[in-house]
């Protein structure tokens, strides 16, 4: 009897004792995965980096054959010094897709030098005015109606169209420019942009621009109150000009008169122009100076919304949106070093607080970006793709 009470007395630390050796046995199997995952995206990552590195050294091969083999041609550089180049060269470093004279002469764009070869980009076809509209959705054919009667509803306004941008003049003085820009209705006014500077209107300085010089202040309409402000815009330079309304003035249904129209219709009309295959290398060419930095609002100006959609990189994979999620570039700036390869693992590991069940993930623009990055996403914002590519690094689209 007194032996089994002594044995009763042991349970309590034999039970104790299990249940210690059970915590300590979990701990070491978690932290065994945790070892094995944190190899895993090493090895992953290691072999992006291995991947691109092979390419470049590829790449700077051929390009060092070239210049033995090929017959030089010049051109000219941003400080309109000559730069020695071969068409080979050219041609090996092209993307898939290039823009055409009449796109490029938009803005002074379309060539990025990085590692003393050329980047250049383009697209198929030239669209003009008349065709984006039409292919443009309701609510931009909408406001495009409303802002054009407001403007016509002034005494001595005429309007013209052309291929890039309807112009509305009072006698030879242009008032206002009217173009999409990627796929916002955007109007750029005869007004001076530093008197908006610190008020409600977020307007844009577009001096730099040749063909805007007298109509600097842009202004891009991306809903109905944009709307409503650009009208009072509106107001603002026809009163600069003394130009008065026309009461009798009776309004038009614009909308109607821009039904959509494909790709091949507009050919047959004239309104779309296609790039062959000759003319697109004899294009002319447009550099633009890579940055050691750039914030968001300075990477809007100097990039097209066109552009920087053919500078991203498809690769055509599937997306899983069962779990979206979007990320800052600024964000990535600070967690990342200069030349990183960055994934959606990477940034679930490096990114404070990022949600680890995430599948999709959507780049965004704020912010700075300070150094090159090689970014994998689902999705990117048009001026996170400038920023990464105005920065010598590159937008991937999974």
């Amino acid at each position: 009897m007194p032996l089994m009470l002594a044995a009763v007395d042991y349970v309590p630390f034999l039970i104790a004792a299990a249940i210690v050796l059970a915590v300590i046995a979990l701990a070491v199997v978690i932290a065994v995965a945790a070892v094995k995952r944190a190899d895993k995206v090493k090895k992953t990552k290691r072999e992006i980096q291995s991947e691109f590195l092979k390419k470049a050294q590829t790449d700077d091969t051929e390009f060092a054959k070239s210049l033995k083999q090929e017959k030089p041609v010049f051109t000219k550089t941003a400080e309109e010094k000559p730069t020695l180049i071969t068409q080979s060269q050219t041609e090996k470093v092209c993307l898939d897709k290039v823009i055409s004279k009449t796109e490029i002469m938009q803005q002074p764009l379309g060539c990025a030098q990085s590692s003393l070869k050329p980047r250049f980009i383009s697209v198929k076809y030239s669209r003009s005015f008349t065709a984006k509209l039409m292919q443009a959705d309701n609510a931009v054919k909408q406001y495009y109606s409303d802002l054009k009667n407001c403007l016509l509803s002034y005494k001595g306004v005429k309007s013209r169209v052309c291929w890039r941008w309807e112009t509305f003049r009072y006698g030879r003085k242009p008032l206002v420019k009217i173009c999409l820009r990627g796929k916002t209705l955007s109007l750029a006014f005869a007004l001076n942009t530093q008197n908006y500077a610190d008020g409600k209107y977020a307007v844009e300085d577009i001096s730099h621009i040749a063909a805007y010089a007298e109509t600097p202040c842009l202004y891009r309409i991306k809903n109905a109150r944009r709307a409503l402000y650009a009208q009072r815009l509106i107001a603002d330079v026809m009163e600069s000009c003394n130009v008065q309304v026309n009461q009798k003035f009776l309004s038009a249904d614009y909308v109607r008169s821009l039904p959509y129209k494909s790709i091949e219709a507009l050919l047959a009309l004239k309104l779309v122009k296609e790039l062959t295959a000759e003319e697109a290398p004899d294009g002319e060419k447009f550099n633009f100076t890579l940055r050691k930095r750039v914030s968001a609002s300075e990477a809007d100006g100097l990039l097209r919304d066109d552009v920087a959609a053919a500078l991203v990189r498809r690769l055509g994979g599937a997306a899983d949106k069962s779990c979206a999620a979007i990320v800052n570039i600024d964000t990535l700036s600070q967690t990342f070093d200069e030349g990183d390869v960055v994934t959606l693992d990477d940034i679930k590991h490096r990114v404070k607080g990022f949600n680890a069940k995430v599948t999709y993930l959507k780049v965004l623009a704020r912010g700075v970006l300070d150094k090159r990055l090689i970014i994998y996403a689902d999705s990117f914002s048009p001026q996170a793709v400038k920023m990464i590519v105005l920065t010598g690094g590159e937008a991937i689209k999974k």
